[in-house]
């Protein structure tokens, strides 16, 4: 290739490394406009673009010259940033909005839907099955109430029967654990020591 084409090519690389770092700073620029980002972003998106622009100056600088920094280097550059920010940065911000504005109408229609469709019919549901445990939990105590009530009495008198050796405390021991009591009173017709029949032992 010929001086002066080498040197052509290598000009208008450079110009088109300044028009990718400046549509890269508009990229950065509707971004920042739509999200609004505070303190913990902003840097963080700042950092990205610096990072993108020296990507892209050092790809065009290397396909422009092999990375010889040369004055024309800085004069492309800067010709591709003029040029884009006079005549495309309108265009490219008014499209960039466009889009980041119908991407967020997008998303919040299919936010909608989803807590429309999904969100709120399953916290319904999960209400209504927590509720319904909570209904078969009550009945299932209930029902264990009302099927221990007929062996709490001979369950008492096996304990008064079972004395005072170690086979009546192993027993008793065992009755507690099986069938414990709810009611350590006892029934309103019992006796001082619980036994139905001990009033009538003591009148005799």
């Amino acid at each position: 290739m010929p001086a002066l084409e080498l040197h052509l090519y290598g000009f208008l690389t450079l110009v088109l490394t300044g028009v990718a770092a400046g549509l890269a700073f508009d990229v950065l620029r509707a971004i920042r406009r739509r999200l609004l980002p505070g303190r913990p972003v902003a840097p963080l998106l700042d950092l990205a673009y610096g990072v993108a622009l020296g990507g892209l100056l050092g790809a065009g600088l290397f396909l422009a010259n092999r990375g010889e920094l040369r004055l024309y280097v800085f004069l492309g550059v800067a010709t591709g940033a003029a040029l884009y920010f006079t005549l495309g940065s309108p265009v490219v911000l008014w499209t960039l909005e466009g889009i980041l504005s119908l991407g967020a109408l997008l998303a919040g229609w299919v936010w909608g839907a989803v807590q429309v469709l999904v969100i709120r019919p399953g916290a319904w549901v999960a209400g209504r099955f927590l509720w319904l445990l909570k209904v078969l939990g009550q009945m299932a105590q209930g029902l264990g109430r009302l099927a221990a009530a007929p062996l709490r009495p001979g369950v008492r008198r096996a304990r008064r029967w079972a004395g005072s050796t170690w086979v009546g405390r192993a027993l008793r021991r065992l009755l507690a654990w099986l069938l414990p009591p709810a009611d350590p009173g006892g029934p309103p017709g019992e006796g001082a020591g619980g036994d139905p029949g001990a009033g009538g032992a003591a009148g005799g």
